[in-house]
């Protein structure tokens, strides 16, 4: 997204329906993580939260971050794609 933002070779990007829809996209992930998440997914290892968490709270945040799958696989689809149209718009 910094990318977008800043380098001229993302200039055709900048402000288009698609940007907006990639910030909308990643919007979504964010307020759909907490810390608990954002812990798990930084790679902290899973015997650190069992001790740091209960098995109960472990148990409910990893069912709510499977949740969050579709957002971040329609993410990842939209950053593919966008992907795609910037190589192909600079003949990489």
């Amino acid at each position: 997204m910094q990318a977008i933002d800043t380098e001229k070779s993302w200039e055709w990007c900048r402000g288009s329906s698609k940007h907006e829809g990639l910030k909308t996209a990643k919007a979504l992930v964010m307020s759909q993580l907490n810390n608990w998440h954002k812990e798990w997914l930084s790679g902290v290892q899973a015997g650190v939260m069992r001790k740091k968490y209960t098995t109960e709270r472990n148990i409910v945040e990893l069912e709510a971050l499977i949740l969050v799958k579709a957002a971040v696989d329609r993410l990842s689809n939209l950053c593919a794609a966008m992907y795609r149209a910037h190589n192909e718009l600079n003949d990489i």
